[in-house]
C-alpha cells in the first residue's frame, strides 16, 4: 500500500503515544525502503532541532494554533522557520454546524506564506447523508479549496463520490479514521 503514497506522515515515538507512534529505526527503513515523502509529526514548542536535522524529513506535520490565539501562532512559526522544511499543517475542519474555516482565509494565507506546502482540511461531510454539507456552502468550500493547497478527509466508501471538489488531494489518518488501511486499498483501486 505505501508504494503508492505521496507523503507518509509519522510520528515518532515518546512517552505521549507510543501505540501510535514509530521508532527512528523504523522511520529509517520507511526512508530506504519507500519513494514517497515522509513528513513527520512535530510541536514546533517542543521539537529538537538537531533531531529534525538528522532524519531530514521532507516535510514537518503539526497543529496551528487557531486563528484566534495569533501570538501562539507567530511562537510556532518562529520555530519552525529556522529548520527551512516546508510544513503540512493540520488539524483544521470544516462541518456542517462549523463553517468558521471559511471565515479565517487570512488564517490560511498566513500558514501558507510561513512555508506550509499543504493544509489538511476534514471535512464533515460531502458524502456522508447525516452530516452532508449544503449546495451554497459546498460552493463556498470549493472556491476555498481551488484557492489553497488543501488535502481533504472525508468518511468515504467510494472515492468518485468526491471528485471535482478542488482539492490538492486526499489524506487517510490510518491511526485515527474509522477506515482500514485494506479500506484505503480498496478505493485507491476503485478510483
Amino acid at each position: 500500500m505505501f508504494r503508492n503514497a505521496d507523503i507518509l506522515d509519522v510520528q515518532l515515538v515518546d512517552e505521549a503515544d507510543r501505540t501510535r507512534a514509530v521508532s527512528e529505526a523504523t522511520y529509517t527503513e520507511l526512508r530506504e525502503t519507500s519513494d514517497a515523502l515522509i513528513s513527520v509529526r512535530v510541536d514546533p514548542l517542543r521539537l529538537d532541532p538537531a533531531q529534525i536535522a538528522g532524519l531530514a524529513p521532507d516535510f514537518l506535520e503539526f497543529t496551528p494554533a487557531d486563528p484566534e490565539k495569533p501570538g501562539l501562532l507567530t511562537e510556532q512559526l518562529a520555530a519552525l522557520e529556522p529548520l527551512g522544511i516546508p510544513s503540512i499543517c493540520a488539524g483544521l475542519t470544516i462541518a456542517r454546524d462549523d463553517l468558521s474555516l471559511l471565515g479565517h482565509e487570512s488564517h490560511l494565507e498566513r500558514l501558507i506564506d510561513a512555508g506550509a506546502r499543504y493544509v489538511q482540511v476534514e471535512i464533515q461531510s460531502f458524502v456522508d447523508p447525516d452530516f452532508r454539507i449544503r449546495g451554497a456552502v459546498r460552493e463556498r468550500i470549493g472556491d476555498l479549496l481551488a484557492r489553497f493547497p488543501i488535502l481533504i478527509s472525508d468518511s468515504w466508501t467510494d472515492l468518485g463520490t468526491q471528485a471535482g471538489v478542488g482539492e490538492a488531494g486526499l489524506f487517510f489518518d490510518l491511526a485515527q479514521d474509522a477506515i482500514t488501511p485494506a479500506g484505503v486499498v480498496r478505493l485507491m483501486r476503485g478510483r
